[in-house]
């Protein structure tokens, strides 16, 4: 006969079994897609250099509205540069939600000098940026053809317009292109380290979501068609709009399309607060989607069954970090008390931690070129602590979803605050509460601090990322290692 705790052992291995799978699930989705793009980059650069070389009739002269967004946030020059477009038949709109008067002096001084240059205000800021585009999109959608989507740091080369109407007059079908970004203009240490990350994920990932993955319109740097932004009835009023209005487009039967060849410039969160705020934004907004989502997800007929398991396992990873603590619990405090402590075979530890590893494996792959292996190896041990430190916020954000809090479009915020080690404490007590707690737990009862070292340990490494973003750093050029690939 079993006893109850016999039964409990079993219930709590079985919860195991699970995450693991899902651990392993995304880890081999991370290599496949790496070995995929590898394999075929060259075929599908050969693609797009058709598409762009290609001539096509010129049916109409068709309108473009390049739309800036921004909130108490404007990039002069940035806009400047965007708006030097080959293709003359462009208009530049600034969708103004602007609170502070500084910034709205700033943009009516630019404005006032720049004939092709509307601002355009809306009464009641609702909807966060969504709201902002529907409410200039829905008014003025009849006098333009396709419109670009512009933030506030975002530089578009001056043929983007030119080129991406090519890729729409190949695909008829076509109602969103999505470019290529790299990180650039780096002001610090902390940019200067963590951009290459950026660089490297944007060509791999989203060429291969484009062909075997669900491939999103991701916020900006893209080109979307007025038939599809009417059809599909403008965009969700949600935090994640652009993987919400992406969803949507394939459920009308549009095709979403992405250009490695076309590459926008964009600048990488300015600092460790910066990078949190944006994570901390970006679990509440999937939470947000997975609420209001699932079903259009699981019952659209347009979606392939390999688009739905992709956008599933992006969307489900970081809300998933609140049901990851109890697996922690488990493994840490639940199962040694009950005499059983998790002791895994080396044939299911190895590729356990490979798995750990996976997401920076196309990093690895593209960075061992230039680095090698000492540069490599340095580059990933700090990418660890980075993504690592986010367990914490990644956790508190998806709880407070859980218990009711309302996802909101937090600002990241574009300048460095330098502050004292007190200061650096107190931005980051959270974090160093939660591993300190983690790790006394698992020497008291485990009798060793190896269980929760990979979480403890970027969990401490708060005030050593902050004061990499009080280091000066001049980025001097645009290219990087990723933007050959």
């Amino acid at each position: 006969m079993y006893s109850s705790g016999h039964y409990l052992i079993s219930y709590l291995l079985t919860i195991d079994v699970f995450f693991i799978s899902y651990f392993w699930l995304n880890g081999m989705k991370d290599i496949v897609y790496v070995a995929y793009f590898h394999a075929f980059k060259n075929k599908w650069l050969e693609e797009e250099k058709k598409i762009l070389s290609a001539s096509y009739p010129m049916r109409k002269n068709p309108v473009i509205a390049l739309v800036y967004t921004t909130k108490d946030d404007f990039d002069a020059a940035s806009l400047d540069l965007c708006s030097k477009q080959t293709y003359r038949g462009c208009r530049v709109y600034i969708l103004d939600d602007s609170k502070e008067s500084e910034y709205i002096q700033e943009i009516d001084n630019y404005s006032r000098k720049k004939k092709n240059v509307t601002v355009v205000r809306r009464g009641e800021s609702k909807g966060f940026k969504a709201g902002n585009l529907n409410s200039f999109l829905n008014a003025h959608i009849e006098l333009f053809d396709y419109f670009v989507v512009l933030d506030s740091d975002e530089i578009i080369h001056s043929n983007f317009v030119e080129d991406a109407l090519k890729y729409f007059y190949s695909n008829e079908n076509l109602g969103i292109l999505q470019a290529n970004h790299v990180a650039t203009r780096n002001k610090n240490k902390f940019m200067e380290i963590f951009h290459v990350g950026v660089n490297c994920h944007w060509p791999t990932y989203q060429k291969v979501k484009e062909k075997y993955g669900f491939l999103s319109f991701l916020g900006h740097g893209a080109m979307i068609s007025a038939e599809c932004y009417k059809k599909v009835g403008g965009f969700p009023e949600l935090v994640a709009e652009d993987l919400c209005f992406s969803i949507l487009a394939r459920k009308m039967g549009f095709d979403i399309e992405f250009s490695r060849l076309i590459t926008c410039e964009e600048e990488f969160p300015i600092d460790y607060r910066a990078f949190k705020i944006r994570h901390h934004k970006w679990t509440l907004g999937n939470f947000e989607l997975l609420r209001k989502f699932t079903k259009e997800i699981f019952w659209n007929k347009n979606l392939r069954w390999f688009e739905k398991l992709d956008v599933f396992l992006f969307t489900y990873n970081l809300p998933l970090t609140f049901v990851f603590f109890i697996f922690l619990v488990i493994n840490i405090l639940w199962l040694p008390l009950l005499g059983h402590p998790a002791q895994y075979p080396l044939w299911l530890m190895i590729p356990t931690i490979i798995f750990l590893f996976s997401p920076m494996f196309n990093d690895i792959v593209i960075m061992f070129k230039t680095y090698k292996i000492l540069g490599t190896l340095q580059y990933c041990s700090r990418m660890f602590l980075l993504y690592g430190s986010l367990y914490w916020i990644s956790f508190y954000a998806a709880t407070c979803s859980v218990l009711g809090q309302k996802a909101y479009f937090y600002v990241t915020p574009k300048e460095v605050r330098k502050t004292n080690l007190l200061q650096k404490i107190r931005n980051n007590w959270q974090e160093i509460l939660f591993g300190s707690l983690l790790m006394i737990i698992t020497v008291l009862v485990n009798q060793s601090f190896l269980p929760s070292i990979l979480i403890v340990v970027p969990s401490l490494s708060g005030i050593t990322l902050e004061r990499l973003s009080e280091k000066d750093y001049s980025d001097k050029a645009s290219s990087n290692p990723s933007t050959t690939t």
